[in-house]
């Protein structure tokens, strides 16, 4: 009986303990797996390039080749540069118009590129401890200065633009090679080298008027250049001359700021101090070509234009030297020019004081 009981009492007990457990269920679930898109980084490219070749580096991945300089070689590198879509610049030295046409393709091919200064870049790569020079390594050292420095990118050229550089160029260097011939006169003798001087003179003028002729062309047919040409012209002591080649060397005049013109004509007086050392201020870099065309016509407006004339006097009077007095008309010239042309106003005192 009580074993009954007992047996009873434990199972009602066991029962109320089954109720009061509660049972949560355990769901069980495949889980979700998401692919995420591998991150390319950017790509910046360098170029070194010489005559007949050009050695190519890409970061971050130290790719490398070395294409041959000419319309097939542009080509393959195109291809090349397609494989990677995060290509953010691509940078390549000015090497003496070696790199114009390539510079040309990449831009027909939207590729991004920038044109340095040699000495900028050698610089940048003495900077970081590279003191070994080859071709590999500096478009290695390039395609660092695109990723560290990103410089600004170049545009294409108007067609226009580029002839008249080409015919100034040239004009420039068959002056240069009549002016060797000429001082060869005085110092040849007998009748047939002296005959074949002046056949090459002769040669030399007629290439100049062929050159003139067609930079004239190319004047007439842009009514802006005339305009800047009349404007230019005005100054007392800038001539025809002077006014197209300094169209066609800088073609950033009147666009740009008067700090800006000077330090892009080599005519940008820059500090050498240095604690207590206070060392002499001196002009360097620049377009060579510029500074040439503006030597010779402030030269002339010393002579003939009274504000230059009054300005080389007063640093005469404190002592300046008289390159400095020169370099100082240089540059006060191609800043009035520069003002000159941003306002499209002909030669006035009153512009040349407020530029000065």
């Amino acid at each position: 009986m009580n074993r009954t009981s007992d047996s009873v009492v434990s199972s009602s007990h066991l029962q109320d303990r089954v109720k009061t457990i509660s049972i949560t269920p355990v769901i069980t679930s495949t889980p979700v797996t998401t692919s995420v898109a591998p991150v390319t980084p950017p790509v910046f490219v360098g170029i070194d390039i010489a005559k007949d070749k050009f050695d190519v580096h890409v970061r971050p991945f130290s790719k490398t080749w070395t294409l041959t300089n000419d319309l097939k070689g542009f080509e393959q590198l195109v291809v090349h540069l397609k494989q990677f879509p995060t290509l953010q610049l691509l940078v390549v030295e000015a090497s003496g118009g070696y790199e114009r046409t390539l510079v040309s393709q990449l831009i027909e091919a939207n590729i991004p590129v920038a044109v340095v200064n040699p000495r900028q870049a050698r610089d940048f790569a003495k900077g970081l401890g590279h003191r070994a020079k080859t071709d590999p390594i500096d478009a290695s050292d390039l395609a660092q200065f695109a990723e560290l420095v990103k410089p600004k990118l170049t545009h294409k050229t108007p067609e226009n633009q580029q002839q008249l550089q080409d015919l100034v160029t040239r004009r420039r260097q068959i002056i240069h090679l009549q002016t060797i011939e000429k001082n060869r006169q005085h110092t040849t003798h007998g009748v047939i080298p002296n005959k074949t001087i002046k056949e090459t003179l002769a040669l030399f003028d007629k290439q100049l008027a062929t050159l003139e002729k067609a930079i004239a062309e190319l004047f007439d047919a842009s009514d802006d250049w005339t305009a800047k040409t009349a404007i230019l012209t005005s100054v007392p002591g800038v001539g025809k001359i002077t006014a197209q080649q300094l169209l066609a060397e800088i073609s950033e005049l009147g666009t740009v700021k008067r700090t800006q013109i000077a330090a892009l004509g080599g005519l940008a007086p820059y500090n050498h101090d240095s604690g207590k050392l206070k060392g002499r201020r001196c002009i360097s870099g620049g377009r060579q070509s510029v500074r040439t065309a503006l030597y010779m016509a402030a030269l002339t407006a010393r002579r003939f234009n009274p504000v230059f004339i009054a300005f080389a006097k007063r640093l005469k009077q404190a002592g300046k030297p008289y390159l400095v007095i020169q370099v100082a008309c240089m540059r006060k010239l191609l800043v009035t020019l520069n003002a000159m042309l941003k306002s499209r106003t002909d030669w006035n005192h009153t512009l040349v004081q407020e530029s000065s």
